[in-house]
């Protein structure tokens, strides 16, 4: 694997084992369906109930992760600020970066339809480094590369893969 690879493994493994209720979306649970390709972020669906929002940020601190834009993280458990950010900012993800390692970005979906509650019946279990890792399924990821409008080149390579990696599940 790689170092971005290694660094990303690192950073799940954080978020596992801190209790994080998550799921792994975008290129990296594009990956994990066997499309290759490389990313250069973690996009991830969590649930922003409060009690959920200090198991984030004790894992992206603990990865060395600080919020792109300067804001309190906490307030992701706050429904009014989330709704400013969301229709005042037009904010989709929440990004944390790591100040030193400009290639690991962790973005948290804010938008509701990308929102853990509305994917989580949509997600499977898989097993990384022994522990079980909520991913998105590839059939609903391809819906969502396919509802990208415009979609960029890396979604149009997603998009024939992830196909064929549904037609096959399908067919068995």
């Amino acid at each position: 694997m790689t170092d971005t690879g290694d660094r990303f493994g690192d950073l799940l493994e954080r978020l596992q084992q801190s209790g994080l209720e998550f799921i792994v979306c975008g290129g990296m649970a594009a990956v994990i369906h066997g499309v290759e390709r490389t990313t250069l972020d973690l996009d991830i669906s969590v649930s922003l109930r409060p009690s959920n929002i200090p198991n984030l940020v004790r894992a992206a601190e603990a990865s060395g992760l600080v919020p792109r834009v300067p804001v309190d993280p906490f307030m992701l458990g706050d429904a009014d600020t989330l709704h400013m950010m969301i229709h005042e900012k037009q904010a989709i993800v929440f990004t944390f970066i790591h100040p030193k390692d400009p290639f690991i970005h962790l973005d948290v979906f804010l938008v509701p339809e990308l929102r853990y509650e509305n994917l989580v019946d949509y997600s499977e279990i898989h097993s990384f480094r022994n522990n079980p890792l909520r991913v998105l399924s590839a059939q609903k990821l391809l819906e969502l590369k396919e509802s990208i409008d415009p979609p960029r080149p890396k979604d149009l390579m997603d998009i024939l893969v992830l196909r064929e990696i549904v037609k096959h599940e399908q067919n068995g």
